[in-house]
This record gives C-alpha cells, sequence and structure tokens, in this order.
C-alpha cells in the first residue's frame, strides 16, 4: 500500500483540502491503534475531541501546554535538541503530544498497541503548517 502523502490521502478523500477540527479528530481517532484524539490552544482551551469518556477532555486540554512546555525547557536545559513531541505513557494508555504551531494536538492509543507515528506525524505537520 502506497504510503500518504498528506492528510487528504491519509484520511481517503484526496480531493478535500479544508478539514475543521472535529473532523480531524474523528478521522484520527479511527487510525489503527488510536483510541481517541484532541486539538487544543496554547491557553490550555479545548477545541475539539473525540476522547474516551473516561478521559477529561477539558482537563486534558487545559494541562497539554503546561506539560510541553515544562519539557521542552529541560529538553533545552540539556541542550538535545529542539522537541517535536511528547509522550505520556499510563495505564489507561500512551498520550502522544505534539504542539502544531499555535496549537496542541493530542493523541491516545490503546495500552497494548502502537500509536502510527508516521500518520500522525502527517497530521501534527499539516496543522503546524495552517496554524503558524
Amino acid at each position: 500500500k502506497k504510503a500518504p502523502k498528506n492528510i487528504a490521502e491519509l484520511f481517503g478523500e484526496p480531493k478535500k483540502r479544508n478539514w475543521t477540527p472535529n473532523e480531524i479528530v474523528h478521522k484520527t481517532s479511527g487510525l489503527e491503534g488510536v483510541a481517541g484524539a484532541l486539538i487544543a490552544l496554547q491557553d490550555g482551551l479545548l477545541v475539539a475531541s473525540c476522547m474516551p469518556p473516561e478521559w477529561k477532555s477539558e482537563t486534558v486540554s487545559a494541562f497539554l501546554p503546561q506539560m510541553f512546555g515544562r519539557m521542552k525547557q529541560y529538553a533545552r536545559e540539556l541542550n538535545v535538541g529542539e522537541m517535536r513531541s511528547l509522550t505520556i505513557t499510563v495505564d489507561k494508555g500512551n498520550l502522544q503530544i505534539f504542539n502544531a504551531g499555535l496549537i496542541y494536538f493530542s493523541v491516545l492509543g490503546f495500552p497494548d498497541r502502537p500509536l502510527p507515528m508516521s500518520e500522525l506525524m502527517i497530521i501534527a505537520n499539516e496543522l503546524s503548517r495552517h496554524t503558524k
């Protein structure tokens, strides 16, 4: 199978050019290994969510900028390069956090399955391009 080049190919709608945040989180949640997804603003306000009910989307959204910001600061102090994403592994799954320009894109993976990282990078890069 040919690897998708962009979000439209990834989501199976090659002619579509504009995606709403709700469409992005719902389509992302349908990817193999993905249990949920959300998009939040830099101030932690929730934009769109398709997360399992036990994950409080507003709370997760509020903490994303703080978690990412702290780890980004630590990476800078360690002089290990620019941080692109952050993974938090907990009993209920893996939370992958991407800073995509002016927003945060976060994806929840099932505890026993890997996340589709190449596909998620396509989405994060697309979001980044539109939010600078």
